[in-house]
């Protein structure tokens, strides 16, 4: 069930240099939500809503928190909002990761892409059993690495080497599968993950050369979060007459691996 209403931020906090998160509370949207969800956001002075993936959603207290990178007009607005504003809410949307206890669950995050990774490692609450690979250009592009600490075995990757592995997290992956030699396990791995097109294909690639199936989240332009605009259309790999797009926002964000053409 997906509810649209106002909601009263309870708090907007700095989570790095172009990165902020704003919780707010509403116990029927965090009852609703699981990870992989995301919340599509109205503001007064736009035509049209900005999706966002749910970083994570207390079904106790009912506080739903959500991560956001300035990039343009919008999010430059959103970043100016304080406690006691409210918001226009329509959540929870999209489907969710599910998680098989009979599997080796790889999560992986490049930038932006980390609200859904955290909210399924938080999830799975296996700290020792759950890996999550977090990827960024340099260390001021690292969102949530101390939660992710909290809740998983994190291994951090950045293009310039000032945090972690010196590489990529398509690079780290390999690298991982190698030394904790997981191949060999009884136990399939199964790998998640939401990122910029660049990282999903390189690791798609990777994972059809070490035979590992999975999902991705994508990230869309999904200006109604509805269907209808149809601004989310995203191209099928395996196309047919009558089947040659999905939308983000509707059949998705999350498809297999192998799903979306890239």
């Amino acid at each position: 069930m997906k509810y649209s209403r106002l909601v009263t931020i309870q708090k907007i906090t700095k989570e790095a240099i172009d990165a902020f998160i704003i919780e707010f509370i509403d116990k029927d949207i965090a009852l609703a939500s699981s990870a992989g969800m995301f919340i599509s956001i109205g503001l007064e002075s736009k035509m049209f809503r900005r999706p966002f993936a749910i970083l994570d959603a207390c079904k106790d207290t009912g506080l739903v928190r959500f991560l956001f990178r300035v990039v343009g007009a919008s999010t430059a607005e959103l970043s100016k909002l304080k406690a006691k504003d409210s918001i226009n809410i329509m959540a929870p949307l999209g489907n969710s990761f599910i998680y098989n206890d009979n599997t080796i669950p790889i999560l992986i995050a490049g930038g932006v892409g980390v609200p859904p990774i955290h909210y399924f490692a938080k999830s799975i609450n296996n700290k020792e059993k759950t890996y999550v690979l977090l990827g960024g250009s340099n260390s001021d592009s690292l969102y949530m690495k101390d939660e992710l600490k909290n809740v998983s075995n994190l291994h951090i990757a950045t293009d310039d080497g000032s945090v972690g592995f010196n590489g990529n997290v398509v690079m780290l992956l390999e690298d991982i599968l190698k030394k904790d030699k997981i191949m060999e396990s009884d136990k399939k791995a199964i790998i998640y993950a939401c990122g910029p097109l660049p990282m999903l294909k390189g690791l798609r690639n990777a994972m059809d050369n070490y035979g590992i199936k999975g999902y991705f989240s994508f990230e869309a332009m999904m200006s109604c979060a509805i269907g209808l605009c149809q601004g989310c259309a995203l191209p099928i790999e395996k196309k047919s007459k009558d089947n040659m797009y999905s939308l983000c926002c509707r059949d998705g964000s999350i498809f297999e691996y192998d799903y979306i053409e890239l």
